[in-house]
């Protein structure tokens, strides 16, 4: 017997941007990716939790591969305060310097970070951490920071040219180096026959003791 269905193609459109509350009303942001619409989202969830009166923000970064960094920009104006975010430099020391410009967060941050943290979660962990404005928790970033572009060649082939590398407002090189964290937490080893309910997230739970000291 044969069955035969008709599958029907449609673009899937998936969060990138998801929040809730957690213990002692600490907000909790999760960033996948910085899609083109990650701002915007970040925007909307952090609103309804300042709605909530959080007393302070857990944004995780773990694994986010990075993505656009002008939403990455727009991110930076919510959390910081006036000031450098990151900046590009050429060959020939050509900078380019991009700030922040918004009020800030009034309630104290704390980053999530680790080796899957790359490109455009380096650069808005590095602000952070290089301007004081919240604490990094996890494992060393990836260390991504090129800027480059795809150049076009008659056969119909292309290449990449990198034509700048990202630098944090403390003048610490992204590239094949990383954003290394405050406090340094592994993630928990898992064995094969770990029940799920047995599995911890160390990171979080480190984040979430350090926010209680801050908040208290």
């Amino acid at each position: 017997m044969v069955w035969i269905f008709e599958i029907k193609r449609e673009l899937i459109n998936q969060r990138a941007v998801k929040s809730e509350v957690k213990e002692s009303n600490i907000g909790y942001i999760r960033i996948s990716s910085f899609d083109v619409d990650a701002d915007k989202d970040f925007s909307k969830e952090l609103n309804a939790l300042k709605a909530k009166n959080i007393k302070g923000l857990i944004l995780d970064l773990r694994q986010n591969p990075g993505g656009y960094v002008s939403s990455c920009l727009e991110i930076a104006d919510e959390l910081l305060g006036e000031g450098m975010v990151v900046y590009t430099e050429d060959i020939n020391k050509n900078r380019q310097v991009y700030n922040s410009k918004g009020d800030g967060l009034e309630v104290p941050l704390i980053v999530l970070v680790d080796e899957g943290s790359a490109s455009a979660s380096e650069i808005l962990a590095g602000a952070i951490k290089d301007r004081e404005a919240g604490l990094l928790i996890g494992t060393k970033t990836f260390g991504k920071g090129l800027v480059q572009s795809v150049e076009s060649l008659k056969d119909g082939s292309g290449f990449k040219l990198t034509t700048q590398k990202y630098y944090t407002p403390k003048g610490i090189s992204i590239n094949k180096i990383g954003i290394e964290p405050n406090i340094e937490v592994k993630p928990m080893e898992i064995k094969e026959d770990q029940r799920e309910e047995d599995i911890k997230d160390l990171q979080l739970e480190r984040a979430i003791q350090e926010m209680l000291k801050q908040i208290k």
